[in-house]
C-alpha cells in the first residue's frame, strides 16, 4: 500500500523542504523512494530523520507540487525537524537503511513518535481527485504525456461536481502548470 503524505526533511543547517510523498507500507516496513535528484533525499543522506504529515488540504499537495506552497511549521519533538502546523496526525521517522539505486533509492523509516493532533473528516472526491492530479503533474515530463491528459481529464468531472473554493483553486495552480508544459512541449 501507498499512502499519500507530506514529508518535511530539513539539512544539517536547519533549512527545512515539504515535499508530497507517496509512502509505501509493507508490514511493519515503511519506505519513501525519492527519484534523483531530490531536495528530500539529499536532506535524508544529511540529516536522515524527517516527518510524516498527514493533512486532508487537497490545496497544499496541489501548491507543493507546482513550487507555491506556503505553510506553517513547529519543531518536532523527538527529532531535528518539523511539522506541518494544521496536519491531522504526523510520524517522527528515522532512516534506518538505504538500498541504493542510480534512479530511486529507497530508503526504509522507523516511526520513533507519533502523535494525532485533531480528527479526520472524511475525503470529499474532488480532494482524493486533487491529490492523484498533484501525483501526475509531479511526473510530467517522466510518464507518457497521453497517459497523463487521459487521467487529467477522468479526474476533472470529480473536480467539476464535488469541489469547495480551496478545491478549486488547487485544480487551478496543477492546470496552469499542465497548460505551461503544453506551451513549452509545442515549442520544441
Amino acid at each position: 500500500m501507498i499512502r499519500e503524505i507530506i514529508f518535511s526533511t530539513s539539512n544539517k543547517k536547519g533549512n527545512f523542504h515539504m515535499a508530497p510523498f507517496g509512502i509505501t507500507i509493507k508490514g511493519k516496513d515503511l519506505i519513501i523512494a525519492p527519484f534523483r535528484p531530490s531536495k528530500t533525499l539529499d536532506n535524508l543522506l544529511e540529516n536522515p530523520v524527517g516527518v510524516m504529515n498527514y493533512t486532508d488540504d487537497a490545496y497544499l499537495y496541489a501548491a507543493l507540487v507546482v513550487g507555491k506552497g506556503k505553510y506553517k511549521v513547529f519543531p518536532a519533538k523527538k527529532i531535528k525537524g518539523f511539522v506541518l502546523k494544521g496536519s491531522l496526525a504526523h510520524s517522527e521517522v528515522r532512516v534506518i537503511r538505504i538500498k541504493d539505486d542510480s534512479t530511486r533509492p529507497r530508503l526504509y523509516l522507523k516511526k520513533v513518535y507519533e502523535k494525532t493532533h485533531k480528527p479526520f473528516q472524511g475525503f470529499n472526491r474532488a480532494q482524493s481527485a486533487i491529490i492523484e492530479v498533484s501525483v501526475l503533474i509531479s511526473r510530467l515530463g517522466i510518464l507518457p504525456f497521453g497517459e497523463i491528459s487521459k487521467q487529467i481529464a477522468i479526474h476533472k468531472s470529480c473536480v467539476d461536481k464535488t469541489a469547495g473554493p480551496r478545491e478549486i483553486a488547487a485544480w487551478k495552480l496543477l492546470m496552469n502548470r499542465f497548460n505551461q508544459f503544453i506551451k513549452k512541449r509545442k515549442k520544441k
